[in-house]
Order: structure tokens, then C-alpha cells, then sequence
């Protein structure tokens, strides 16, 4: 009897050992996941701000080459109906021309 309870309590400090092994295995990946939960957060966190700072920027670029698109058009017009002014003014002075020369003869 005596080598059975012997063996019982050598068994059973076996268990115990391997059982706070366990405890301190379990502890420290608990400890581990709570340390990545806080990354995870601080992570969502700096793409939650990194996606509005490129929302931004986007809706600025947009901004920007509407106006750029717009004073394009102004300028294309601009210089469309200048083309037009020039070409009447000169239409005006070939046809006073054509009339001066035509009283001469």
C-alpha cells in the first residue's frame, strides 16, 4: 500500500505541475491575444483615419480638375470666339478693299 499511495502522490504532483504549466501557457496567451486585440483596434483605427484622409483627397482632386476642365472650356471659347472677331475683322477689311479697288477701275 505504501508504493501505491507513493505513486499516487508522485502522480498526482506530476498533474499538478503540468497543470500550472498549462495555467502559465494559458495566462500568457491570453495576455498574447489581449495584446493583439489592442493592435487590431489601434490598427482599424489608422485605416478608419487613413480612408478619410483619401476621401478626401479624392473629393479634392475631383474638385479640382472639374475647374480645370471648366476653365479649359472657358479658355477654348475664349480663344475660339476670338479666332471668330479676328477672322470678321479681316473679312470686313478684304471686302473694303475689294470695293476701293473696284471704284478704281
Amino acid at each position: 500500500m505504501g508504493i501505491k499511495r507513493h505513486l499516487l502522490t508522485e502522480q498526482r504532483s506530476i498533474i499538478e505541475s503540468e497543470k500550472k504549466k498549462c495555467d502559465a501557457t494559458v495566462c500568457s496567451k491570453v495576455d498574447e491575444i489581449e495584446h493583439l486585440k489592442e493592435n487590431l483596434a489601434k490598427i482599424k483605427h489608422q485605416l478608419f483615419k487613413q480612408t478619410e484622409i483619401n476621401d478626401k483627397l479624392s473629393m479634392n482632386l475631383f474638385k479640382i480638375k472639374q475647374t480645370e476642365t471648366k476653365s479649359r472650356i472657358k479658355i477654348k471659347a475664349f480663344g475660339m470666339l476670338k479666332a471668330y472677331y479676328i477672322f470678321k475683322r479681316n473679312s470686313k477689311r478684304v471686302t473694303i478693299k475689294g470695293i476701293n479697288n473696284c471704284r478704281n477701275f
